[in-house]
């Protein structure tokens, strides 16, 4: 009851600016990072939203923007077995993972300085928060059976159970630009999104895939006004 409770304010704080009279935003990021410290991912979104900015304070720069949005995460685990010490841990494995998480956030940005007097643009810092709803988990994977020479490998499939799943996230990061324009964003995020909870009680190898753990993601993100 507390975490369905956690999530339902943390989806109402976001969506509060929504309901100010305020100016449209687009965002885009790519990224890349780890779950946990097994596996490498690429992860790339697109997000709208309303923003609202305040000037005559910290440097004429204050915004606060509301969004919603939806990222693609993909694994590439078709030979991974090149970035482990036990080869024979992976070996067979050639299925890429394809998780596609929707959210709604919430994001401040705050400027520090101005890079050159009458430029307008600023250096400056931000905090977000989001909430993740991943509404079809992956659940199959592909795999080639071994067979003794002469005899051709075999291609196998296995699926877990249809999953669904919530989670949050959190981060924050740099950016340089103009609030009331765009700003290009260097931004750390952790998230509690596990995309292989369907597929790690499959019955391939012993622990394959891990524990559940969190993902820590780097990205660049290009915000701007519309």
């Amino acid at each position: 009851m507390f975490k369905r409770f956690k999530y339902y304010c943390l989806l109402l704080f976001c969506l509060l600016s929504f309901a100010a009279q305020a100016q449209m935003a687009a965002m885009f990021e790519f990224g890349t990072g780890f779950q946990g410290d097994e596996w490498m991912n690429y992860d790339a979104g697109i997000a709208f939203g309303y923003s609202v900015i305040k000037g005559e304070s910290l440097n004429n720069g204050v915004s606060s923007t509301g969004f919603v949005g939806v990222k693609v995460q993909k694994f590439p685990i078709v030979s991974p077995a090149s970035l482990r010490k036990e080869e024979n841990k992976y070996n067979g494995l050639t299925t890429d993972l394809w998780n596609f998480p929707v959210f709604v956030g919430l994001r401040s940005a705050f400027n520090l300085f101005e890079v050159k007097k009458g430029t307008g643009s600023y250096i400056g810092v931000f905090p977000e928060c989001r909430l993740y709803f991943s509404p079809f988990l992956p659940r199959k994977i592909d795999y080639l059976e071994h067979q003794e020479y002469p005899e051709p490998d075999i291609v196998r499939s296995i699926k877990g159970e249809r999953m669904s799943q919530w989670a949050t996230g959190f981060g924050g990061g740099i950016y340089y630009g103009n609030l009331n324009r765009a700003f290009l964003a260097l931004k750390f995020e952790t998230n509690s999104i596990d995309s292989f909870e369907s597929i790690r009680s499959l019955d391939y190898k012993k622990d394959a895939f891990g524990s559940r753990s969190r993902q820590f993601i780097i990205s660049l993100s290009l915000y701007g006004i519309i």
